[in-house]
């Protein structure tokens, strides 16, 4: 049962997030939590006074999908990714830690691809990192997401969509799109020793 949502509500697209695995191991290469934490917040605070680009540990694998469902009659034009059309990862539970780096923004808009979704049917977008965003994009806001405690964690997709023909309510993009907040069901994950 799908519970996301979309801002204009009523727009006939849904994000649903799904798990094909939902219990991983945690890995924090032999550090104990404590430890872990304190090197994430060296790295942040080496990431607060550098100007370069630094060097990330690797962000839990997963095995997710998030699919892109056209739930109404009509054929729909969808913008993904790039720098404005992106799908970016919430990540809460009992040891969230999340780095926003301290890089350059590039001064060009990198193009979201355009897909085209019949009635009833999906695109699926493979999820095998916990990064922000899901895409790979050079934009702004660029974030790592770890978690360093055994528990229950809730992830839940947010993605800016372009969308043509531009539902009722929307913001005027160009070409006939519109843009629509996609919010997607919360899924929620175990992490274990």
């Amino acid at each position: 049962m799908h519970q996301g949502k979309t801002d204009p509500p009523g727009v006939a697209i849904e994000l649903r997030f799904k798990a094909r695995q939902t219990t991983y191991t945690l890995d924090l290469g032999k550090r104990s939590p404590q430890e872990f934490e304190r090197f994430l917040e060296e790295i942040k605070q080496e990431n607060a006074r550098s100007r370069t680009p630094l060097e990330f540990p690797p962000t839990p694998r997963l095995d997710l999908v998030l699919e892109i469902y056209n739930t109404g009659t009509k054929l729909l034009q969808i913008l993904l990714g790039g720098s404005n059309h992106t799908i970016w990862i919430d990540a809460e539970g009992p040891g969230v830690v999340t780095i926003q780096p301290g890089e350059p923004i590039p001064a060009m808009i990198f193009p979201a691809e355009q897909i085209t979704l019949g009635p009833g049917l999906h695109h699926e977008i493979a999820v095998h990192h916990l990064p922000i965003p899901a895409l790979p994009a050079l934009t702004p806001g660029r974030c790592f997401t770890y978690w360093t405690r055994p528990g229950p964690y809730t992830l839940t997709a947010k993605w800016e969509a372009g969308i043509a023909p531009a539902p009722p309510g929307t913001r005027a993009l160009h070409d006939e799109f519109g843009l629509v907040t996609v919010v997607s069901n919360p899924l929620t994950l175990q992490v274990v020793v």
